[in-house]
């Protein structure tokens, strides 16, 4: 059974309304754009350097404590991100592509991902999730009462 969490809908609405702003603010992304559902580190594409930004202006703000989320289960670092086998693999597998004619039959739909891509997400409910419980909490472990 999921712990409760009670609040009123206008409490969580202008709670929502002030986190969804400020991942705007930091994102470059709309703010009708950004739903509860939206991925930080995927639909946004915050990631590394971004997140901490982002982490550390949350915890000014609107006093989120994010302890306990392993960075590493979300985004990748800078260093990561930047390596060489970010370039050479891709060049590889297209000239590989090129030469086999691939891009015949599936167009390159998926023809690289990262090794050791993360399929976890991180969600603005997520985060809303962890505004009420004072730590980071996913937001499929908790269930919302409304008074």
């Amino acid at each position: 059974m999921l712990k409760e969490i009670k609040t009123s809908f206008s409490t969580l609405r202008q709670t929502s309304d002030r986190i969804i702003k400020v991942v705007s603010e930091m994102s470059g992304v709309e703010k009708h754009e950004i739903s509860i559902s939206s991925s930080i580190n995927i639909d946004l594409g915050i990631d590394g350097d971004d997140w901490t930004d982002l982490q550390e202006t949350l915890e000014n703000k609107e006093g989120i404590s994010l302890e306990g989320l392993r960075f590493y289960d979300y985004f990748w670092d800078e260093g990561q991100i930047a390596g060489s086998s970010n370039f050479i693999i891709p060049t590889i597998m297209f000239i590989w592509y090129l030469i086999s004619f691939k891009w015949l039959n599936n167009k390159f739909v998926n023809y690289y991902e990262r090794p050791g891509q993360s399929t976890d997400v991180l969600t603005i409910g997520d985060i809303i999730t962890s505004k009420y419980e004072g730590r980071f909490v996913k937001r499929s472990e908790r269930k919302f009462v409304l008074q």
